[in-house]
């Protein structure tokens, strides 16, 4: 039986989304419904609904705090003005944070809730500043002016560094090849920043 509430709203907020990373943790993202996160509060899902307008909310709730956690993870990567080095040593703390964090990254990307509406404007300030590191990163590589040019590499990273992950992440890495996913990543960058390289040459 649900109990009576005794705690604030952002007492009961924090305790969903507790609630929610134990699920995560013991049967997976795709069994995060209201009623199991209400359920291990020992609230009633009427009182999940009074916290967030849907599982929507919720999950955008989460992906925000694993954002968060990402964040902090690669803040820690030095800024030395060199991009090769800078954007391996950023790559060993997004691998390591992903591994540590497999189930809440995956749904980041989960799929299963086609109609979701457009992120809101707060958790795609939350991405943002994760590319803005990034952008610090590769600076260096271009000049005044080419600004569009460096945002568009930024994501084009990101997607990379991502598929790479998500290959592996679905034990499908090899099929492509017998690497393990960290020398497949660092490969990546190199080759990413050959390119960029050649470009300055065109």
């Amino acid at each position: 039986m649900a109990r009576t509430a005794k705690h604030s709203k952002q007492e009961l907020r924090d305790m969903a989304l507790a609630a929610a990373r134990a699920v995560i943790a013991e049967e997976g993202s795709r069994n995060v419904t209201v009623r199991a996160v209400a359920a291990r509060m020992g609230y009633s899902v009427g009182t999940l609904y009074n916290i967030f307008e849907g599982l929507e909310e919720l999950i955008a709730a989460l992906n925000a705090e694993t954002l968060d956690g990402l964040y902090d993870a690669l803040s820690q990567a030095p800024i030395t003005g060199k991009p090769e080095a800078d954007l391996h040593a950023l790559l060993d703390r997004y691998l390591d944070f992903v591994a540590a964090n497999r189930r809440e990254w995956t749904m980041m990307f989960d799929e299963r809730l086609p109609e979701a509406k457009a992120p809101p404007a707060w958790y795609l300030e939350k991405v943002a500043r994760v590319f803005t590191l990034l952008g610090r990163m590769l600076q260096p590589l271009f000049a005044p002016g080419e600004e569009a040019d460096l945002t568009s590499a930024v994501r084009l990273l990101w997607i990379a560094m991502h598929g790479v992950w998500t290959l592996d992440a679905g034990g499908k890495l090899f099929i492509v090849t017998n690497d393990p996913v960290e020398k497949v990543a660092h490969d990546m960058v190199d080759m990413f920043l050959a390119g960029l390289g050649a470009r300055k040459g065109d």
